[in-house]
């Protein structure tokens, strides 16, 4: 197999592990082989080195107007900061040269707001950090946002999620490259999981949709939330605010995006993580506290939002059940 050159491109105020993690993944499953299948460049702005977030400075391999190698796949990392990154259009021509001309592309984290911006993504299928998925909604609408899943193919392209998915890319990269078995020995040798189970809303503590300004839809957000123990239900929210429940539906479906339905089981999701995360308390008596009728409708919840039962997601904050 011919060797695969894996360029990252990222800009100042990195976060440092976007672009290592990948780049130490590549590099194990050079070893597991025995070969130098892949190599790993770093590309930035500037000839400059890179100052990432946490402080350490890295030396680029290229300046992205240099003349540039054969890039196999191409990746962008992502920032804390990427949201607000203004890019010129001189920067973005380049980034969409290497993209149309590399066998693969993709992005790290929030990397997907930089790749967004070179026209190349238009109805396809990406993710990104689970804090940033609605402003990635509400600045390229013509997206396919995935908010559960660790990392999205579509076609030659790939995403992830936030930051230590990366690696969770790489490895699929690699699965795609040298099989199963290899990507398996590079994820065990590096104490890392191979499939992850869940989703990346495990991670999330976001109560779910939130009202663009209604001042009344704030009251009953706020009061559902001190009541979610009791059987709220669309009738009882309706009532709460005197009007019917087809009224309360459109009102949630142009101010939220989602059903009332829906929103009271995001609400009811967002509680119950925070309970198996801080409290000793029974899944049945987590269940209880949510206003759900036993623990399999927890189960059920947990299973269709976040790919995890509520059992596992416990294991995962807590040391001892």
């Amino acid at each position: 197999m011919n060797q695969k050159t894996i360029a990252i491109f990222a800009l100042p105020k990195v976060q440092l592990l976007d672009i290592a993690g990948p780049m130490d993944v590549f590099s194990e499953a050079n070893r597991q082989v025995g070969k130098e299948i892949y190599k790993t460049i770093l590309i930035t702005p500037t000839d400059e080195p890179l100052q990432t977030c946490c402080g350490l400075r890295l030396l680029p391999d290229y300046a992205i107007h240099n003349d540039l190698p054969q890039v196999d796949t191409f990746l962008i990392a992502g920032s804390p900061f990427m949201v607000d990154v203004q890019a010129n259009q001189i920067l973005i021509r380049h980034l969409t040269e290497i993209c149309r001309s590399s066998r693969r592309f993709g992005s790290i984290c929030t990397g997907t707001f930089l790749l967004a911006k070179t026209n190349l993504l238009e109805g396809r299928e990406v993710t990104t950090h689970w804090a940033f998925i609605e402003q990635l909604k509400d600045a390229y609408p013509y997206l396919n946002v995935n908010n559960q899943a660790f990392c999205v193919q579509d076609k030659n392209m790939f995403t992830s999620a936030g930051v230590t998915s990366g690696l969770d890319l790489a490895l699929t990269l690699i699965e795609q490259d040298l099989g199963v078995e290899t990507a398996r020995k590079t994820a065990m040798h590096l104490v890392t999981l191979f499939k992850r189970q869940g989703s990346q809303q495990q991670f999330s503590d976001s109560d779910g949709p939130t009202s663009r300004g209604k001042v009344v839809l704030n009251d009953l957000s706020v009061w559902a939330k001190a009541n979610l123990k009791q059987p709220l239900n669309t009738r009882l929210l309706a009532e709460k605010l005197g009007i019917t429940t087809r009224h309360l539906s459109r009102i949630f479906s142009k101010e939220f995006g989602v059903s009332p339905a829906k929103w009271l089981e995001s609400m009811r999701l967002a509680h119950a993580k925070k309970l198996l995360r801080e409290d000793q308390l029974a899944i049945k008596q987590v269940a209880v506290e949510c206003g759900l009728s036993n623990e399999q409708v927890l189960r059920q919840l947990f299973v269709r939002n976040l790919r995890i039962s509520p059992v596992e997601y416990k294991k995962l904050y807590q040391y001892k059940l």
